[in-house]
């Protein structure tokens, strides 16, 4: 509901720092997503263009528990979005929700990473790569 996505948003900007963030983006925003996908569309897409930090890393982080309801395209939109910014928390988070869905779709992030290789911060490909690298799609740095 739109109450309990407005309570997360406070928390987040309220919270302010990662481990606060993560909980309630994976957590409780991941909830509201996996009853109301909609909500991807009239609000996260919003949060990744917001000028907070801590809101563009929960609109990376939120789909995080969704697996194979994961929306991709967005997914990947986000990441190209923010790719250019240069926060640690940021590319960490870029990376995190790359290898995440990863563990579903190893070749669809394979192909992505590899396409984007060029905007990628060392720090987001090494993470977005960790799972891909043990399942063997990628056995050496690009």
């Amino acid at each position: 509901t739109s109450t309990n996505i407005d309570l997360c948003e406070r928390l987040i900007r309220e919270g302010a720092w990662w481990d606060t963030v993560d909980t309630v983006a994976i957590s409780l925003v991941g909830i509201v997503i996996r009853k109301e996908p909609k909500v991807l569309r009239d609000i996260v897409d919003d949060w990744n263009n917001d000028d907070n930090l801590w809101i563009k890393r929960a609109s990376l982080l939120c789909q995080n528990s969704l697996k194979l309801k994961t929306d991709s395209r967005r997914l990947f939109r986000y990441c190209k979005n923010l790719a250019h910014e240069e926060e640690f928390f940021i590319q960490k988070a870029i990376g995190w929700a790359l290898r995440q869905y990863s563990y579903s779709h190893p070749r669809d992030v394979d192909t992505w990473v590899s396409s984007n290789r060029a905007i990628l911060s060392p720090l987001a490909y090494k993470e977005a790569t960790k799972v891909l690298l043990r399942m063997g799609y990628r056995t050496k740095k690009n």
